[in-house]
């Protein structure tokens, strides 16, 4: 079998800024071929791992002494607030006097515009709660913990240095302290970045539709009722201890914890959450009591659901968590998002027959609007839009062969959302195109091909389950095209003229269809190949 002129993926993925890196082989040589990547916003995956994480690129560390490894130096205590001492390569804070909030700084240099992640590892000690805190002119970054753990955010720098503090954050605690360690300031490149993704175990490339957690704050300040929450108590899905712990502080009915009120008319409800001593969970809105679902967090299953509830789906992470998301469809204006602690896999909505001391474990709340969940969305006070994912590679017409050729994908939908999404081949508009699409009938894909506008060949195939991987081809040749899927020929066609003038591989259209997926690899060939090649190339 001929080589592809051009491939993405196949276990070969590497990424940067603005730019996924697909490549052209002959023998062990490769040589890299740059797609322009467009998403000017940060994006979340699941790691090679199993864990959520951000996709970023970091420099290098910009904090003096971070780790404390013989000493304090470069950092300055703030007078009469407490006393600060080296303690076995870590910072110790002590607030020996009852005064306000001590603390260790440092002013780092920055650049104007640019984005920095800061992390530190904390023991809490004594203290009851501990906080770490960036100003950069009228920016403000922090986050706090009050049990051991590692602190991570993001800063935009408005000036050319910021000041980092560490705080021991309470008053009127003579005595008490608390250690910080590992603190780190490092330029984040956070835009722009493919999103390699092992949600199923395999690497595949993540291309998702702009979304908007709605949630305010997507792992903090819920809103309990007859319940208590206890924040950064467990170790979560992304690796860190900031998943938290839903405790029944009452038996009997309505025990639940809630969003603040959202607006919306269609929106999808996604949540992580592990067992504690509590079987079923109950997720719903107060929008309308057709709006419910129960899941079994134990075993990973659903009970019933509302009328105008549907799209469950339940994907298991390590440590016994589960990222649980449902469709609310009908919604007339605000709700709130809530999940109960219900204990029965049939409860109806609302119903709720909780005993004081039941427990459960969560993180990550997102509400978007839209019929499926998207990947993870973290908001700290106030909505987040994640922007859609663009590739697009132009000037290749030596890497394409307009007269014959083959398109390969390895896919899979985000969803059987009834939408057209395509990936094309074209010469950067809709009359010349070889283009692979989900089509807006169940579960069905198209393969077309175009010439002077006209359709040439147009060919559909029914797939069980379009969520799930496929392997697809489509070959042009004068009079003789063909769609193959999963190792068999589906459909072909004797007549028609292949396109002319093809010179960009892009995930659209050549207009306004994107296309949002999954998809392992991508190859192009020059040639047509044979039956027996591309039964091969799909099986």
């Amino acid at each position: 079998m001929a080589n592809p002129s051009l491939q993405i993926g196949n276990g070969k993925f590497a990424i940067k800024e603005n730019d996924l890196l697909g490549y052209s082989s002959s023998g062990t040589r490769f040589f890299p071929i740059p797609i322009t990547m467009t998403r000017a916003t940060l994006g979340s995956r699941v790691n090679p791992s199993g864990l959520v994480e951000n996709v970023e690129l970091l420099g290098s560390d910009i904090v003096f002494n971070g780790d404390f490894a013989t000493d304090l130096s470069g950092w300055s205590g703030q007078a009469g607030r407490g006393s600060y001492a080296w303690d076995n390569g870590r910072a110790k804070i002590t607030n020996d006097d009852a005064s306000s909030y001590p603390n260790l700084s440092q002013s780092i240099t920055t650049e104007i515009g640019k984005v920095y992640k800061i992390t530190a590892t904390v023991e809490i000690g004594t203290a009851t709660l501990i906080e770490v805190r960036a100003y950069s002119n009228s920016n403000i970054g922090s986050k706090q913990l009050t049990k051991d753990g590692t602190i991570e955010f993001y800063i935009t720098a408005d000036d050319t240095d910021f000041t980092l503090h560490l705080y021991l954050f309470e008053t009127g605690n003579t005595g008490h302290y608390c250690y910080f360690d590992n603190v780190s300031v490092k330029e984040a490149t956070i835009d722009g970045l493919a999103r390699v993704d092992y949600s199923d175990g395999t690497a595949s490339l993540l291309v998702e539709p702009q979304r908007t957690n709605l949630v305010i704050n997507s792992n903090s300040s819920l809103n309990p009722n007859n319940t208590s929450i206890s924040y950064n108590d467990i170790t979560s899905p992304d690796g860190t201890q900031n998943g938290f712990k839903i405790q029944s502080t009452s038996t009997g009915t309505a025990v639940y914890v809630k969003t603040d009120s959202i607006s919306f008319t269609d929106a999808t409800f996604s949540v992580f959450v592990k067992y504690g001593n509590t079987q079923w969970l109950q997720f719903l809105t107060t929008n309308t009591g057709a709006h419910f679902f129960n899941f079994d967090v134990q075993n990973g299953v659903f009970g019933t659901n509302g009328v105008s509830t549907s799209n469950l789906k339940a994907t298991e992470f390590d440590n016994g968590w589960y990222r649980v998301s449902g469709n609310f469809t009908g919604g007339s204006g605000v709700g709130d998002f809530r999940v109960y602690l219900s204990n029965a896999s049939n409860a109806a909505y609302g119903a709720s027959t909780s005993t004081s001391g039941d427990f459960l474990y969560s993180f990550g709340w997102q509400v978007e609007a839209g019929s499926y969940a998207t990947s993870y969305i973290k908001t700290q006070g106030s909505s987040v839009t994640r922007n859609k994912d663009q590739y697009e590679k132009t000037g290749i017409s030596d890497k394409i062969n307009s007269e014959e050729g083959v398109l390969f994908v390895e896919m899979a939908a985000l969803s059987n959302d009834l939408t057209y999404r395509i990936l094309s081949l074209s010469n950067g508009t809709p009359n010349e195109r070889v283009y692979i699409q989900y089509t807006n009938v169940s579960n069905t894909i198209s393969a077309v091909v175009k010439n002077g506008g006209s359709t040439q060949f147009n060919k559909t195939y029914v797939l069980s389950d379009e969520t799930a991987f496929s392997k697809i081809a489509v070959k042009w040749k004068l009079n003789d095209f063909a769609i193959w899927v999963d190792g068999v020929e589906r459909a072909t066609d004797t007549s028609g003229n292949p396109p002319s003038g093809l010179n960009r591989l892009a995930f659209d259209n050549a207009d306004i269809t994107d296309f949002f997926g999954k998809v392992k690899q991508l190859q192009v060939f020059k040639t047509a190949l044979s039956d027996s090649e591309l039964a091969t190339l799909t099986t």
